[in-house]
């Protein structure tokens, strides 16, 4: 069932409609944390917030890593421009003040240079083709 946004599906398990949505982490904290939600983290780590989130694979129900996130995407540009852009949001990221405002809201900043952040997504698309080719998973 296609949705349109975490909110919407957020609602949908919520109310029973549906038994579970892999939903980005800072989306349900609050859920979590005021025990509307269970779930467990599909990473190797657990969040900084909330800590008492398992992952999967310590509450026994193995998945694969899914992962999400934000990102900065901009219309394509010379090199030198998406260096800077880079370079200005890494700054940011490493601000003191920056780094414990995205600790409380249990983010993990993931800065990645313009490469490594294409290979991340390829890597992404290429894990998650599988994914649904193993669960023969077909468009509507």
């Amino acid at each position: 069932m296609p949705f349109k946004g975490a909110p919407e599906a957020v609602r949908e398990v919520l109310g029973g409609r549906i038994d579970f949505y892999f939903s980005p982490l800072l989306s349900v904290v609050p859920l979590i944390e005021g025990k509307e939600l269970d779930g467990s983290r599909s990473r190797a780590s657990r969040a900084t917030r909330p800590a008492t989130i398992p992952t999967t694979l310590e509450a026994a129900t193995p998945t694969p890593t899914i992962s999400s996130g934000s990102a900065c995407s901009r219309p394509a540009a010379p090199a030198e421009i998406v260096d800077r852009l880079y370079s200005e949001i890494a700054k940011a990221l490493n601000d003191p003040a920056m780094k414990q405002a995205l600790k409380k809201l249990g983010a993990n900043p993931m800065p990645l240079k313009p490469a490594e952040f294409e290979a991340f997504i390829r890597a992404e698309i290429e894990s998650n083709a599988k994914l649904i080719k193993a669960a023969g998973i077909a468009p509507n």
